[in-house]
């Protein structure tokens, strides 16, 4: 959709794809803000690289830099105990890191947050992966925490 937004030529965009682009030229061109967000996922910023969804196509996904959850099951039941505490700490952590925070503090967050329910939540889904082969892409995320 970049390229629509860099040419105007919508032939090659699908019914979604249209729909989309016109919200974010109403953005673009008529400064209405319910379409600030299509076209910042879709186009280009003024130094010639792609935002959004460009970028994570282009760059994050090939790079293996893009983390994809394949699960795709019920919520554990230590998510439905524990998930709001959990995806609290981690806000918190990630909004302190990215403010300027000191990024040596995600190796305690990551100790706390598998102290309070993670790691048993990192085991209900490597349960249920086991049970379901097929899903697709599924990652074992405990290397990824330092298990």
């Amino acid at each position: 959709m970049s390229v629509a937004y860099e040419t105007g030529d919508t032939s090659k965009l699908n019914s979604e794809e249209l729909k989309r682009y016109n919200e974010g030229v109403s953005w673009r061109d008529d400064g209405d803000i319910t379409g600030w967000g299509q076209y910042v996922q879709y186009s280009v910023n003024p130094y010639g690289r792609p935002l959004g969804f460009d970028v994570a196509q282009e760059t994050y996904i090939p790079g293996s830099l893009f983390y994809y959850n394949a699960f795709t099951g019920l919520p554990t039941d230590t998510m439905i105990t524990h998930g709001s505490t959990l995806n609290t700490m981690m806000q918190q952590a990630y909004t302190s890191i990215i403010l300027g925070g000191d990024a040596s503090e995600f190796d305690a967050f990551v100790a706390n947050w598998m102290a309070a329910g993670g790691e048993q939540i990192t085991q209900e889904v490597n349960a249920w992966a086991a049970e379901n082969p097929d899903a697709a892409n599924f990652v074992d995320v405990s290397g990824l925490l330092g298990n």
